[in-house]
């Protein structure tokens, strides 16, 4: 079997708008677009320069690591920025869902108390880089 370039655009087009995810441990639904995106890649870079020059790390990465806390919030930012366009069944304390703002997902996500959450936003978007991998040799005839 050859390889299905219609099927290969259609599943790239998905990538582009979004699919909507569901996380395994808190059961939040997001609208992610999948982050091998370009856009996403750069915008990780940009960030990390910032910060590194903010903080004064000049020189090999290798040699001055970013911080932790750097290296969450540049996640984070980046996220919501480029991969992050909706949520739902995210509820505050007093169980009112929570509209999507991306201000108010960055505070959400650079709170430590929402780990969880974070560990499994992690997870989905370590799936969709796996299930990326698992179509391209399904449609390349490799399966």
């Amino acid at each position: 079997m050859g390889y299905r370039y219609e099927e290969a655009a259609e599943a790239f087009q998905t990538k582009l708008d979004g699919e909507w995810k569901t996380c395994p441990k808190t059961g939040v639904r997001l609208l992610l677009v999948h982050p091998a995106h370009p856009d996403y890649k750069k915008r990780l870079a940009q960030l990390e320069r910032e910060a590194r020059s903010r903080l004064g790390l000049i020189g090999r990465k290798a040699d001055h690591p970013l911080p932790n806390e750097a290296q969450i919030e540049i996640s984070n930012k980046a996220l919501v920025e480029v991969l992050l366009k909706n949520w739902g069944e995210l509820d505050d304390k007093d169980g009112n869902p929570v509209p999507y703002e991306p201000k108010k997902a960055l505070s959400i996500l650079n709170d430590p108390r929402n780990w969880t959450l974070q560990q499994d936003i992690g997870t989905v978007l370590a799936a969709m880089i796996e299930e990326e991998s698992e179509e391209r040799e399904v449609l390349s005839g490799n399966s």
